[in-house]
């Protein structure tokens, strides 16, 4: 989410059809605090005031049950994620699209692991995701 990488996306991606954030994995609840909404506004104010943009939520963990303390920092990424998102549709954003963590794996995901190691998603869940990503696609980009 650093305005260097931004600046980037703009000068090499002139037309994208969309933009999708999904950086919650590498970042802390501090960090998504910090740059969310400073990414969105500068990308909305450098050519893309209607490219829709997608923030994610990062993948579930799996081993929350046996990891509180990094299920906690992931809780609270999201929550820094969408209290941004909040902030940018409240102003009145409407192309600013959200991804939680529960939309990432279909219903299967609580019977047959969707992660191997908790974490890296197995083929089954890359086809969730998968799944997910070309409806939403589908259905902002017509």
């Amino acid at each position: 989410m650093e305005l260097s990488v931004a600046q980037f996306l703009t000068a090499i991606t002139p037309a994208p059809a969309a933009f999708i954030v999904d950086c919650s994995w590498n970042m802390n609840a501090t960090s998504i605090s910090a740059n969310a909404v400073p990414l969105v506004q500068y990308l909305r104010s450098n050519g893309h005031p209607d490219t829709p943009i997608v923030l994610s939520e990062g993948l579930p963990f799996g081993r929350a049950w046996a990891v509180p303390d990094q299920a906690a920092q992931q809780a609270a990424s999201n929550a820094a994620l969408a209290a941004a998102f909040r902030q940018l549709q409240g102003a009145g954003d409407q192309y600013l699209y959200y991804v939680s963590t529960d939309q990432l794996f279909g219903p299967l995901a609580s019977v047959d692991s969707a992660t191997a190691n908790g974490l890296h998603p197995t083929d089954a869940g890359m086809h969730d995701m998968a799944s997910l990503w070309i409806s939403l696609l589908s259905g902002l980009l017509g």
